[in-house]
């Protein structure tokens, strides 16, 4: 709840979404006609809101607005096509809000500032002054009112179908197929020159140095966990384990073999 700051000074719990101000009903109608106003508690509980009318997706501010005894906000002309399209025998249960399927008209024994405004609207058609329990007047025309506008989400604009239509876009297309025609016609261009210079240039075919590359590091894994057989683990061990002891020990015994040759040596001398 809260204060309205018209001249009236009411208290009230509707609350504008546009200007984030209470206001009351009377307010609401003369000054905040394009608003979106709802209760307060649903603004604390979500303050997003749309400001255009859902049925044209154009803002409220465009056309004349009516609002509904729900406080949804529409168009007059999008609500009024809506409803005078549906047939003429429809149940006024059936006439509902496009927002949340409140019933359009009011009840008999209802009233307030936004209900009496609607009503004031709702009998200058025929569907609303049969919804209203009044009698059809000959001289309403319900499909006379003229359609909503086209939304301009739907609508192409002028810049926009003015490139579609010109001619410009055929010539660049045709551009764009020959250059890729000149572009394939290149490397005909670099083999004939490489004719002229193939008897002093040799050709050679070759790989990628990258997929040569990917090779030898590929053969290096499979070698690095292939098994071994048991020669090739005879030679490893033959060479790598023994290696340093026999060498150690060849050693020693030539050492040996040429301390006896010394010690014979001298004791023949003597």
């Amino acid at each position: 709840m809260g204060l309205c700051k018209c001249p009236k000074r009411k208290v009230t719990a509707l609350f504008c979404y546009e200007h984030r101000v209470n206001v009351c009903e009377y307010c609401m109608i003369d000054n905040h006609k394009s608003c979106v106003v709802q209760t307060y508690l649903d603004w604390l509980s979500d303050s997003g809101y749309e400001p255009f009318c859902i049925l044209c997706n154009q803002p409220f501010t465009e056309r004349d607005t009516i609002r509904l005894k729900c406080l949804h906000l529409f168009h007059k002309d999008c609500l009024h096509a809506r409803e005078a399209n549906l047939p003429n025998d429809t149940k006024i249960e059936l006439r509902k809000c496009p927002r949340c399927l409140d019933k359009i008209f009011p009840a008999p024994n209802q009233t307030s500032p936004t209900v009496e405004k609607l009503k004031e609207w709702l009998i200058t058609t025929n569907w609303g002054r049969q919804g209203l329990g009044l009698p059809i007047d000959n001289s309403i025309d319900d499909k006379s009112f003229p359609p909503p506008p086209i939304s301009k989400e739907n609508k192409l604009p002028d810049t926009v179908q003015e490139r579609v239509k010109s001619p410009a876009i055929i010539n660049m297309d045709e551009t764009i197929r020959a250059s890729n025609i000149s572009y394939n016609n290149q490397p005909h261009e670099r083999s004939y020159s490489s004719r002229h210079a193939s008897s002093s240039i040799p050709s050679f075919n070759y790989e990628p140095f990258t997929s040569q590359t990917t090779h030898l590091l590929n053969d290096g894994e499979e070698l690095k966990y292939k098994k071994r057989s048991i020669k090739n683990k005879i030679k490893y061990f033959r060479f790598s384990k023994l290696r340093k002891p026999i060498i150690y020990f060849s050693l020693s015994v030539l050492a040996v073999y040429c301390f006896v040759l010394f010690l014979d040596y001298f004791v023949g001398r003597e």
